[in-house]
């Protein structure tokens, strides 16, 4: 048993933990704002409207915030997956592929969607007949974000069945099929996009929350 004195702990650790936590946290985070404005919004239908139109209208500033600190937590995470993860299946491929995930997610934020389905109150009903550069640019942050989850959970399943870890590479290839299918069935379901686009992105921070704990955990024992 060590005494105080003599236990130290490896150089970089503590900072390694700290930006794994922030991963942690993203997750969470971003849902319980989201959350929050559904209930507070006026005309929001957490069943039609994507989580994306909440960055629009008066209080639109809240979810923009929401989704740029979460990139930002999730960037910072990318880091600490780097530092911890020095050898193996996904070491150098899993912490780039949650990168683009953060950095997607920021691109999300700083270009506002356009008004869809009636929200804010007020706008037509339905998809707009034309996208705006700032609309494509949202578009494009959120396919960048999933596309590279769907990927990362592929490249860690591989890790994890390499380590003997079957139930993690279960977890993660069934969130990386799930994933695609949900984004599908938001486009073709009009009435329900809100709902499947929801389901999605929980599904996706679930596991990166879990993805990200569980290295945090395996830094802490090193």
């Amino acid at each position: 048993m060590h005494s105080k004195s003599t236990t130290q702990v490896p150089a970089g650790t503590a900072a390694t933990r700290a930006l794994l936590g922030g991963a942690v946290l993203a997750g969470p985070l971003f849902l319980a704002l989201a959350s929050a404005q559904m209930l507070m919004r006026t005309g929001f239908n957490a069943e039609r409207h994507p989580l994306s139109l909440l960055s629009l209208g008066e209080f639109g500033w809240l979810q923009v915030t929401n989704f740029i600190a979460t990139g930002i937590l999730v960037l910072g995470g990318a880091v600490g997956f780097r530092r911890a993860m020095t050898a193996g299946p996904a070491a150098t491929w899993g912490p780039v592929l949650i990168a683009l995930f953060g950095a997607g997610t920021v691109v999300a934020g700083l270009f506002r969607p356009d008004a869809a389905f009636g929200f804010p109150p007020g706008t037509p009903e339905g998809l707009p007949a034309h996208l705006s550069s700032h609309g494509l640019l949202h578009g494009i942050g959120f396919d960048i974000a999933f596309l590279s989850l769907i990927v990362a959970a592929f490249v860690f399943a591989r890790r994890y069945r390499l380590r003997s870890d079957r139930s993690w590479r279960a977890c993660s290839l069934a969130t990386g099929s799930a994933i695609p299918v949900l984004i599908i069935a938001g486009m073709s379901l009009g009435r329900f996009m809100g709902l499947a686009f929801l389901v999605t992105g929980l599904a996706a921070f679930t596991w990166l929350t879990a993805v990200a704990l569980q290295q945090r955990n395996l830094t802490r024992e090193s």
